[in-house]
């Protein structure tokens, strides 16, 4: 949300994340790197290594290290490495220069349609040249205790700047339980003693509340939360917050097409109207639009955004940059959380218009993760002044962490996306069937894609890039 400008200066940085050096170690295993952690073995005791995603031992370094009784592979003497011709699945340089080359391809002229020619050119910059280095991020941690909040162990918290007051809604509980605090923070992100409260429990059918986000509309702050109930059962809630910060006129959104787990809608207003966003990923960005507690079907635009990192979820509130708006969104892959930002255009049919195609936050492999054994960052909170951007996010299902980042870093990582031009040639689409990788849909003539490197959990949906046939019959020669 918009408000008076905050310094990043202010802020303590934690320190930038170290980008790793792969070295003469080419594997087409090897992903992007997902973390660090200081090595045990007694010549490198202290010293902090590399972690990197792999598609056959499912993280590894490029030295041995070891943590604690674990010795992680290592690419250096893994017999199975293969410094072959394509990556399985995470992205790499040379599959972003290749499917950059078919998205600038696939941009509709100025003589396109009407739709398309509405979408405007900035402030998204062109795509960044083939080669970036997907292991850096503009993405820096702040200094921030969630120690000082009341509760058992609040996480998944929403920031908004409202009527000069920085505020702060978390979940504290787990599922069953969770119910919502509001706080007041100071200017440098600290709670203000006794500001804190919990929220109302409006609908006491549900048992348990969470996840909550602020948006603005009609001139007030709003908030929208999931309510949950055994079963389970899922829905969205929405309420305007009056001049004491107390929710009224709460809601429970009903959709015709909804199923029984509802979560993660993205609440915004524009012309004087209330809409939601409903799915990010597959293609499509399908927006509803909200009258009273009813929701119905609006507007749904065809992009071809490919994440690779499992499906695009709802993460922060979108906030108005120019003739855009800018999010950040979330997605799990296998047991790690990622973080995106996207954006997309201020006004109907609201068609995507950019995304990174990297991950600007990931959770951490190694340290305290959640009770069910998951890496965890969940936005759910974004402020802009015009020149930065500030992220609340849970972390590991224990506690609130904030992120900062300049808009002209997140708008540098961004890609363009073509509304309406679906990508159909350099992705295979794979769905979890009997515990085997079942192919679905089809790659273009000409086209060869590999399925996962790994066997799939239950209900899981990957992509994997395809290539021309050629490619994979000269590799094979």
């Amino acid at each position: 949300m918009t408000g008076a400008q905050f310094d990043l200066g202010a802020f303590r940085d934690t320190g930038d994340q170290p980008v790793a050096t792969i070295g003469d170690v080419p594997c087409q295993y090897r992903g992007h790197q997902i973390g660090v952690a200081p090595c045990e073995l007694c010549g490198d005791r202290g010293r902090e290594m590399a972690i990197y995603a792999c598609a056959v031992f499912g993280q590894a370094t490029l030295g041995k290290r070891k943590a604690g009784r674990q010795l992680e592979a290592a690419c250096l003497t893994c017999d199975r490495r293969q410094p072959a011709r394509r990556n399985p699945w995470w992205h790499a340089s040379d599959i972003l220069a290749r499917d950059l080359g078919a998205i600038r391809a696939a941009v509709p002229s100025s003589s396109a349609s009407a739709e398309s020619a509405s979408t405007p050119t900035s402030p998204v910059p062109p795509p960044p040249a083939p080669g970036f280095n997907l292991s850096n991020t503009p993405m820096r941690e702040v200094s921030f205790d969630a120690h000082l909040l009341p509760g058992r162990n609040p996480f998944n918290a929403a920031v908004a700047r409202w009527q000069g007051r920085t505020l702060l809604c978390y979940r504290d509980g787990y599922s069953y339980s969770s119910r919502l605090a509001l706080c007041e923070l100071d200017s440098v992100l600290r709670p203000i003693p006794g500001s804190a409260r919990w929220l109302e429990r409006p609908f006491p059918e549900f048992q348990s509340h969470e996840d909550p986000r602020f948006f603005e509309h009609d001139g007030s702050l709003w908030l929208s939360w999931v309510i949950y109930r055994r079963g389970p059962a899922t829905s969205m809630a929405i309420a305007r917050m009056d001049g004491n910060l107390r929710l009224v006129e709460p809601r429970r959104i009903h959709y015709p097409q909804a199923g029984p787990v509802e979560k993660n809608w993205i609440f915004f207003s524009q012309g004087g109207r209330l809409w939601a966003e409903y799915r990010l990923w597959d293609g499509e960005h399908h927006v509803l639009a909200i009258e009273g507690d009813r929701a119905e079907s609006a507007h749904v635009t065809q992009h071809d955004a490919r994440w690779n990192l499992g499906p695009m979820r709802g993460g922060t509130n979108t906030v108005q940059v120019g003739d855009l708006r800018f999010g950040f969104f979330h997605s799990k892959l296998r047991r790690q959380y990622h973080v995106g930002a996207y954006c997309f255009v201020n006004g109907p049919p609201f068609g995507l218009v950019g995304y990174t195609p990297a991950p600007l936050l990931s959770g951490e492999w190694f340290g305290e993760k959640t009770r069910w054994g998951l890496s965890v960052v969940f936005p759910c909170g974004a402020m802009f002044d015009g020149d930065s951007w500030l992220v609340s996010a849970g972390y590991n299902d224990r506690t609130v962490k904030f992120f900062a980042c300049k808009h002209a870093d997140v708008a540098a990582a961004m890609t363009r996306v073509a509304p309406g031009a679906v990508s159909t040639s350099s992705w295979q689409r794979w769905e979890e069937d009997d515990w085997q990788w079942l192919p679905v849909g089809r790659v273009a003539p000409g086209y060869q894609a590999d399925p996962p490197r790994f066997g799939p959990q239950e209900g899981e949906v990957i992509e994997t890039p395809a290539f021309p046939t050629q490619d994979f019959q000269a590799a094979e020669r």
